[in-house]
């Protein structure tokens, strides 16, 4: 009774203050506003704490903006990525939301021009835009993967005040810092979208500068007041429906309920038989090492994952089917599979059980009972919002209110002249600075200039050593080399060793790395290439492929500074499917056989006698491709049988963590290549780009390791008193 009484007051003041507002907002000048969404393949990244992957997450939050765009405002909408470098989806409209379709089909792709973006985003608003206030709200996790860092002058210049909507990268912070500087210094900021909030751009107290911005005080009141209100009605609701449902569940102590069942009948290799029923899903069926079989009931999908079994899987049952996923493909009816859906008569055999779909069926069970709602606490929390909702008015609007507006707009022009100051810090050149440190509160240089810096050194790096190349069957000249790198194709040198080499050839330590196939087999994939010279106009494979890769291997190793580059020239496998998937076995029989590749690496580790191995693992806990696993493994065999011989030379073995899957290396130790020494992960991204036929490296790791300030290693032995960081710094 109290809340119907309470209901028409609450509607008259909202009513009241929408129709101010609104008048005052119709009164503002216009503002023009460029939606900029970044569309490079990091966006397409599963952030742990938004829980999604961030292009999810970043259409979220635009669509919430254009839902908040006032009458008088025109948007457009632009996106970026090196492949177009910038687009306009959608010109200046005020009917925003014929611009939401267009966001939800948005896709990610290549790599990240910032600077282009903005300096061409600058340009649209200035030419375009016909409002008397200028605003970019960018999205994007600000990485910088292609260019150089942009400056905030022409934005500051014209008046234009950017905002940022981002990530908390907190494997890599130093990007968002940069970020906060570079749109601090045009007056906006930076606002994170980890947790799923959708950023308030304008927050009370915040520096606003012309008419239209006045009435947000206004604005903010009538949202907090419609909030209120629903989440009133939503308890009042809740309080509802409970008391219905305690009334229908008084008329019945028991309600029938069709379950469905799996039957599934299992042969052992001794000739038992037994049936199974299994009416919770999923169901995880695994054979161990000790030969017994194991099978769980409910199973979550982090056990398939941990799971030590030999071979296994899972079978996942909703009400149209039953869907099997195998752990290793395995027969059915008589087919290696690694996914079916199921049907009665379906016959698997997991090493040596036989086991045979029975058919499904539903049986009918009883609900047990459910116990009398407590509804105190949502009586509680009704009285509580409907007092809130009467007494928010008074708190959000003080009384000084106009005073507040009135001085926010007097100081505009002072937050221009520091903005100004502040971006001429941003391109101030860096004396005797430690290019790794972090920004300091107060004085020093911010992050943004930092980044700057480190892409231009490593954008015109260039190795004072020569590469020294060797061929298949030549016989190098060794030397006492420091590290020796062992990997399977060219660009793995890159993607899983390239702040670590880097890192070691500016504490001067002499570098070998050994690649043993030459990846004739992979896809030419070239989303940026300029067709002349190396690259014909249409794909390559075989051995103009692997001709053209041996080079582009060679100019990453040349940018890593590394000494000497050994082709092996094994044959490369191809691999574009899980059927294509060979076992280490195979894959070594297919190089001549264990004896003979172990003998050849034998040779190169007693020839150049390193100190540090470095090389993929085999067999990995890690999903990966077969041939690093060979590779893995035979440099594990050639480190042991150099043991046997009484050789111990070799003080260290280390092998390579992808970052994305370093859960599974729980004991792996991190290496800084960005934060403490900036320009080794720019280095290393330079030499990613090299690999300009294969997308996995100019693109995806060029796009996933800048997320990351570390590299990760995983110790298969170290033998010395030093870490690896004291025995780089050497």
């Amino acid at each position: 009774m109290l809340m119907k009484r309470l209901l028409p007051f609450i509607f008259i003041i909202l009513f009241l203050l929408s129709d101010a507002s609104a008048k005052e907002i119709n009164r503002a000048a216009a503002k023009s506003v460029v939606l900029l969404f970044d569309l490079s393949y990091s966006m397409r990244l599963f952030d742990t704490h938004f829980s999604q992957a961030r292009i999810a997450g970043a259409k979220r939050a635009a669509v919430t903006l254009l839902d908040r765009a006032e009458k008088n405002e025109e948007w457009a909408l632009l996106t970026f990525s090196d492949r177009d470098v910038i687009r306009v989806l959608f010109p200046f409209t005020k009917r925003v939301e014929a611009i939401v379709p267009v966001i939800t089909s948005l896709k990610s792709h290549n790599t990240s021009p910032l600077d282009r973006a903005l300096r061409e985003a600058g340009r649209y608003i200035i030419e375009e835009g016909k409002g008397d206030q200028r605003e970019i709200i960018m999205i994007s996790d600000c990485m910088v993967t292609e260019g150089g860092y942009p400056s905030p002058e022409l934005l500051i210049d014209h008046g234009i005040r950017l905002n940022i909507i981002g990530f908390k990268v907190e494997t890599n912070p130093l990007w968002e810092r940069a970020a906060r500087a570079l749109a601090r210094a045009t007056g906006g900021d930076f606002f994170p979208l980890n947790r799923g909030d959708i950023p308030l751009l304008y927050p009370d107290g915040a520096e606003q500068s012309g008419a239209s911005y006045r009435s947000n005080f206004n604005i903010l009141l009538v949202i907090e007041g419609f909030l209120l209100l629903l989440l009133a009605v939503i308890a009042a609701y809740s309080i509802y429906r409970i008391k219905l449902w305690r009334r229908a569940l008084a008329g019945a102590a028991k309600v029938e309920k069709y379950v469905k069942f799996l039957s599934l009948r299992i042969l052992d290799p001794r000739g038992g038989k037994k049936i199974h029923r299994f009416s919770s899903f999923p169901v995880l069926v695994t054979r161990g090492k000790g030969g017994e079989l194991s099978i769980e009931q409910g199973a979550e999908p982090a056990v398939r994952r941990q799971s030590g079994a030999v071979q296994g899987f899972t079978i996942d049952m909703d009400n149209q089917n039953a869907r099997l996923n195998a752990i290793k493909p395995l027969l059915v009816n008589g087919v290696m599979r690694s996914e079916k859906k199921l049907k009665p008569g379906d016959r698997l055999n997991l090493s040596g059980y036989r086991l045979v779909v029975e058919g499904f069926f539903s049986e009918n069970v009883s609900r047990p009972e459910i116990k009398k709602p407590d509804l105190m606490l949502q009586g509680a929390a009704f009285i509580f919002l409907t007092a809130l909702a009467l007494i928010l008015p008074g708190v959000i609007v003080p009384a000084g209110q106009a005073a507040a507006v009135s001085e926010a707009a007097s100081q505009s022009a002072v937050a221009r002249n520091r903005s100004k100051n502040h971006s001429a810090s941003l391109q101030a050149p860096l004396q005797g600075e430690d290019p790794g440190g972090k920004a300091p509160a107060q004085g020093g240089y911010d992050p943004a200039a930092v980044i700057g810096m480190a892409l231009g050194r490593a954008g015109s790096f260039k190795s004072s050593k020569t590469l020294e190349l060797v061929e298949p069957d030549q016989k190098p000249e060794f030397y006492q080399a420091d590290l020796l790198f062992i990997h399977a194709h060219p660009d793995d040198e890159s993607l899983d060793f390239g702040g670590l080499m880097a890192m070691a050839a500016e504490s001067g330590k002499r570098i070998v790395q050994v690649l043993l196939t030459d990846g004739e087999s992979g896809l030419d994939q070239y989303p940026r290439r300029i067709v002349g010279g190396l690259y014909p106009a249409g794909d390559m494979s075989g051995s103009e492929l692997a001709s053209v890769r041996v080079k582009e291997a060679a100019a990453a190793l040349q940018l890593l500074g590394a000494d000497t580059y050994i082709r092996l020239g094994l044959p490369n496998h191809p691999y574009s499917s899980v059927a294509q998937e060979l076992s280490i076995s195979r894959v070594i029989e297919s190089w001549g056989g264990e004896e003979r590749v172990l003998s050849g690496l034998l040779e190169l580790i007693r020839g150049y006698r390193p100190k540090v191995i470095i090389s993929p693992d085999g067999p990995s806990r890690a999903r990966e491709h077969f041939e690093h696993e060979a590779t893995g493994y035979l440099t594990k065999k050639a480190l042991a049988g150099l043991k046997l011989g009484g050789d111990d030379f070799v003080m260290g073995h280390i092998i390579s963590v992808d970052p994305l899957q370093r859960a599974l290396y729980p004991a792996a130790f991190k290496l800084e290549v960005m934060g403490r020494n900036i320009p080794f992960r720019f280095q290393q991204l330079q030499a990613l780009k090299a690999h300009q036929t294969q997308r996995d490296a100019s693109v995806i790791g060029v796009e996933v390791r800048a997320n990351f300030k570390d590299e990760y290693y995983n110790l298969e032995f170290w033998d010395s008193g030093m870490t690896l960081d004291e025995y780089l710094s050497k």
